[in-house]
């Protein structure tokens, strides 16, 4: 698959599984039972592709204790914090458009780490897909917040997603498949979640078929996410590239949200929206 189709299929995925996010926040759903569902899903679904298509779910154990420093760690820190901004954050889309702006990070960091491609076109053009995107998320709001915490939160959450990308290339380079990994990221991941459901004695209660509904769609997008992300970071010349794409539907999600929740769109939002879809399209095909 060429890393233009795998991040145009997690960009969709992306848009899909943090508006899932968003819902089930607005259903009052704890972050640790959503957590939960991020997590049961891709199991299941990245153990079922491996068998499927007879790739070995046994690795050395130097494999897994290093998948679990570089990945999972990293993942289970970059999601309870980003969850934790969206929500103390004026508006979600404030915290996203932080997450997601490791683009520049990845970019230098896997032109040192691993070579990588870094022509000043694409670095300009990703740099103008990030200053679209927070024109779109960042607006004025009449609400205040006791606290900035939130700003902290994102911003580890961004290093911490940063560091998961810059990871994908090695992995693929001593040959670790991209299902059994995936599989053992969400496992360890998920162990690590319970574990911390139980310290807290977390009560998850009766799920309606309403929050059930949400948490298979974010299951779903999440395992989608997931894939296409790491498919598109292997095979991208420079996989910051695909982080500035991953960092543009943080735009698309944050004008969703205001549509589906009766915020107005500006002008201005528009013209970001219009300005951000030209750099991906110039990013992806030139």
């Amino acid at each position: 698959m060429s890393w233009v189709i795998a991040s145009l299929l997690m960009f969709v995925s992306s848009i899909s599984f943090y508006l899932a996010v968003k819902k089930l926040q607005v259903l009052n759903i704890d972050k640790r039972v959503i957590t939960l569902a991020n997590y049961i899903f891709p199991t299941i679904i990245f153990f079922t592709i491996s068998i499927s298509q007879g790739q070995s779910l046994i690795l050395p154990i130097h494999i897994i204790i290093m998948i679990l420093v570089l990945r999972v760690l990293f993942n289970y820190l970059g999601t309870i914090a980003g969850y934790k901004s969206m929500e103390e954050a004026p508006n979600a889309g404030y915290s996203l458009v932080i997450q997601k702006s490791y683009a520049i990070y990845t970019l230098f960091a896997a032109a040192i780490i691993y070579g990588s491609e870094i022509s000043l076109r694409r670095f300009l053009i990703s740099g103008f897909i990030l200053f679209c995107a927070s024109i779109v998320a960042i607006t004025k709001t009449s609400s205040t917040t006791k606290t900035s915490r939130w700003v902290l939160y994102a911003i580890v959450s961004m290093f911490s997603f940063g560091s998961i990308s810059l990871s994908s290339k090695y992995f693929a380079g001593i040959g670790i498949q991209s299902a059994p990994l995936l599989f053992w990221v969400c496992l360890l991941t998920l162990v690590m979640t319970i574990g911390d459901s139980k310290r807290v004695k977390l009560n998850i209660g009766k799920i309606s078929r309403e929050v059930g509904f949400y948490m298979v769609i974010l299951g779903l997008s999440v395992s989608g996410l997931y894939f296409f992300k790491l498919a598109a970071e292997i095979a991208a010349p420079n996989l910051g590239y695909v982080a500035a794409i991953n960092a543009a539907s943080t735009a698309v999600y944050t004008v969703l949200v205001a549509k589906i929740f009766g915020d107005s769109l500006s002008p201005k939002k528009l013209l970001a929206v219009i300005g951000m879809t030209v750099g991906l399209i110039l990013l992806l095909f030139t």
